[in-house]
């Protein structure tokens, strides 16, 4: 499982003894992903990986969430399994 790192943006509120107030996109999303490919063992019969990401609405409209996703490091993150 990987969290891609929300976009933190700030607060118009007054700074406390903790820092800044942000917020992160309010919806939470998660995805599992499979490629009938393995990412590193070519022994194996394919990869998979569930990512966690945040976007700002319901629905993959965000072009930012999607470029997050399209960077993810497959052959590093993804877990390879068998049949």
């Amino acid at each position: 499982m990987e969290l891609i790192s929300p976009a933190e943006r700030s607060l118009n509120r007054p700074a406390t003894r903790r820092g800044q107030p942000l917020a992160i996109p309010s919806v939470a999303c998660a995805g599992r992903f499979v490629s009938f490919e393995p990412a590193r063992d070519p022994s194996m019969h394919g990869s998979q990986l569930v990512l966690l990401w945040f976007q700002e609405d319901f629905g993959v409209t965000d072009q930012q969430a999607l470029d997050s996703l399209k960077a993810v490091d497959w052959n590093s993150k993804a877990t390879d399994f068998q049949y």
